[in-house]
């Protein structure tokens, strides 16, 4: 990463990072392809007096191996029991067929007695609606492949300049989700892509890429994001990012003033505006664009059904972008690839080092002793406190526990300006902790700040928790985050479970593992496009990933042949293989 000195031709040469001053990485070389591998977390591990579904038979439980005699021969096999007593044992062969059943946290399934009909009817009820929704997702990706959209020109000079301006050094997947999202920008078919990543693995920098390429062909751009505080965070990311570059962008949320909102709506109208960051105000009926090319869409599952609906509308014939944190489990991600063009972001940033997670008490030593620390090493902590009515207080509490610190306090109540002053300063680093409620939850970013603390953390749900956790560890720094809870006695069984999930996954881009504890059912109905699927319950998050798969299967061979012509070629039904051996397998 050196330059050099000829002094011979009396010339200097710098390297990049020289000139740009960036981030020295070294790269690990790569061994092996990470696809390949089967990641141990992300098998379910089934222990005894598990529940389970079994494809044919329904839900059963669990009870381990056992040896049975086949043929003069001792086999393992698996036990399951099922209601009234009845049992199955099952060939290790078969061993495909049967999944761990995954509902909402502590609901327990109903047991059938085996052949009593009630599986196959819960079954193909779940099955008619499942092929409901599959039919109308692939019908509306169907119905975008064979509209017309903009055809966008290949990258300019302009747009391979702020590429190379990017600090750092982009993973394999940024690369390739990139490229997937040129592709469907540079074809005649509007975009319609689902950009999914764990929290602080990058999916912002794409975004900002094919904004500038939407501009760069002029087009106009629309942010939409869930809250004030982030689309004022992202029109700071722009702004650093576009800084030298003839782009005219702003940024509209309720802190706005109304004459600013008017200017902002008329040059919007104009085409003055190349890009506008915004909260759900950017969807109302009465905004106007000029020539608007590409819609970006940050966390989608947070805007109501209204905002859905409009946003839906608006896509027949622009592009979009979604952006999201709620990672999809693996599995799904299969059946979803027919029905959603999808780029997964699996790689933490280089040099990123996992967040500690540390379960505390409210102690005042401990809290005192890690402020301490991350003051003395120059940085900034968050405070969570999600209480308006006593937030100030609890402010108070904090500058007698550590008069050392700047503290300032941030909620939602405080009025626009001074909120943005105050998240300015914090992210300026002109001061040491910033106590808040929420807001910071999604996209704050302050690679300075690498201590979070969260207040009553057994009062917030799964992914509030990991969204919040991911506040923090955002650079090379190692990260601290400390959930604050009262007893384990006073603990619902449910935020004890929460608790000790989000304590378990903390390595980087768990949010897999956090999907399957928790968002597996309100996430994937989400995602799907199709509202809470409440039949989840009844037959299993695997099960209902099965049916989804043959669903998506079925009609890409039935009504969407034509659409799937060119990629379905060596599809074939693969019909059941049973393997069936005398031999002595233990």
């Amino acid at each position: 990463f050196e330059g050099f000195v000829d002094h011979d031709e009396k010339k200097i040469f710098y390297s990049d990072h020289q000139i740009f001053n960036r981030f020295h990485k070294y790269k690990i070389s790569k061994v092996y392809s990470k696809i390949k591998t089967v990641d141990i977390n992300e098998i379910n591990k089934i222990r005894v007096d598990d529940y389970v579904t079994h494809i044919d038979h329904g839900i059963g439980i669990y009870k381990g191996l056992t040896k049975i005699e086949n043929n003069g021969k001792k086999q393992e096999v698996i036990k399951l029991s099922y209601g009234e007593g009845d049992v199955i044992y099952l060939s290790i062969h078969l061993f495909h067929k049967i999944s761990k059943f995954n509902s909402k946290d502590g609901s327990k399934p109903r047991i059938y007695k085996l052949g009593s009909g009630a599986w196959d009817r819960i079954k193909s009820k779940a099955k008619t609606k499942i092929k409901e929704l599959a039919f109308d997702l692939i019908k509306a990706y169907a119905k975008r492949k064979i509209s017309k959209g903009f055809t966008y020109k290949k990258d300019s000079w302009l747009q391979n300049e702020l590429e190379a301006s990017f600090l750092f050094v982009e993973t394999e997947d940024q690369i390739k989700a990139n490229k997937h999202v040129k592709f469907d920008m540079e074809s005649e078919n509007p975009m319609d892509r689902l950009i999914c990543g764990d929290v602080g693995f990058g999916k912002t920098e794409i975004a900002i890429r094919a904004a500038f390429k939407a501009i760069d062909n002029g087009k106009q751009v629309a942010f939409l994001v869930p809250t004030t505080i982030l689309a004022f965070q992202h029109y700071k990311t722009f702004k650093k990012r576009f800084e030298n570059f003839p782009v005219s962008f702003d940024y509209l949320n309720r802190f706005r003033s109304n004459s600013d909102k008017k200017n902002i709506l008329e040059n919007l109208k104009s085409g003055k505006l190349d890009l506008i960051v915004g909260t759900h105000q950017l969807v109302n009926e009465k905004v106007f664009y000029n020539n608007l090319g590409l819609l970006i869409v940050d966390e989608e599952q947070k805007f109501g059904v209204n905002v859905k609906e409009r946003i839906r509308s608006m896509k027949e014939n622009i592009d979009v972008l979604t952006l999201t944190a709620t990672p999809i489990p693996r599995t799904l991600q299969y059946s979803l690839m027919s029905a959603r063009d999808l780029s997964i972001i699996n790689t933490p940033p280089l040099n990123r080092v996992p967040i500690q997670t540390e379960i505390i008490r409210f102690e005042k030593k401990i809290i005192r002793e890690a402020i301490l620390y991350e003051l003395q090493r120059g940085g900034q902590i968050f405070f969570v406190h999600n209480k308006i009515e006593n937030i100030v207080d609890f402010g108070e509490l904090l500058k007698r526990l550590v008069p050392e610190a700047i503290i300032k306090i941030a909620h939602s109540k405080i009025g626009g300006n001074r909120l943005e002053k105050i998240m300015l300063e914090f992210i300026n680093n002109e001061f040491d902790v910033l106590v808040s409620t929420t807001i910071i939850e999604s996209g704050l970013d302050v690679p300075n700040a690498n201590t979070i603390f969260i207040n009553n953390a057994q009062n917030f749900g799964l992914s509030d928790l990991h969204q919040m956790r991911g506040r923090v560890g955002r650079s090379n720094k190692n990260a601290y985050c400390y959930f604050i809870t009262p007893e384990s006695r006073l603990l619902t069984d449910e935020a004890k479970k929460r608790i000790s999930a989000i304590n378990q996954y903390n390595q980087l881009g768990a949010g897999f593992n956090i999907a399957m504890k928790d968002l597996e059912i309100r996430g994937a109905g989400n995602l799907l496009g199709g509202e809470q699927s409440g039949f989840i319950n009844d037959i299993g998050f695997d099960t209902y990933q099965k049916i989804l798969n043959e669903a998506v299967d079925e009609l890409k061979t039935t009504e969407f042949k034509k659409v799937f012509s060119s990629k379905t070629k060596g599809f074939r039904s693969i019909k059941e293989v049973i393997i069936d051996t005398d031999y002595e397998i233990l």
